[in-house]
């Protein structure tokens, strides 16, 4: 890929912290010596399109979605942009799309109870299932998957 520009994909399950992370300046003590990157949320996405931030309610419609992500990342990493994935990406299949984009995964070792206390914290404790469904199902970084960064959040 030219441009010259860096994808940083986030991986944690739901209230793991990934979006604080990016909004409290952790990317910026992290990686010191790259310009700020641009942030790609899907959640954002979805949200600008239909007003809400669930998931769309067809197979089609959600490939649709993603398929303009990735024209997204592309567009600004030939820009010479550094982009920030901002999704939960727990399963391999997920990261699987942006392998070509030699990424580096920002792992988010956060623990379930802490995503659960944040949720509540949040007034969202109605998407408890959804958290736990996302420890559950979560396929770790492999080595193999390219390089990563791990993130203990400060609880």
């Amino acid at each position: 890929m030219n441009g010259n520009g860096q994808l940083y994909v986030m991986v944690g399950p739901p209230f793991t912290g990934k979006t604080h992370w990016i909004d409290t300046d952790g990317f910026e003590e992290a990686f010191p010596q790259m310009r700020p990157p641009a942030v790609i949320d899907p959640d954002r996405v979805r949200r600008a399109l239909t007003g809400r931030f669930a998931v769309l309610n067809t197979t089609a419609a959600e490939d649709v979605l993603w398929a303009n992500i990735v024209l997204m990342v592309r567009a600004m990493l030939l820009n010479g942009n550094n982009v920030i994935l901002d999704t939960c990406n727990t399963r391999r299949f997920q990261r699987d799309k942006w392998r070509s984009f030699d990424p580096v995964y920002v792992v988010m070792d956060t623990p379930l109870k802490t995503a659960l206390q944040w949720a509540k914290e949040s007034s969202r404790d109605d998407v408890e299932r959804v958290i736990r469904k996302g420890f559950d199902s979560f396929d770790p970084v492999h080595i193999s998957e390219g390089m990563q960064h791990r993130v203990t959040p400060s609880q």
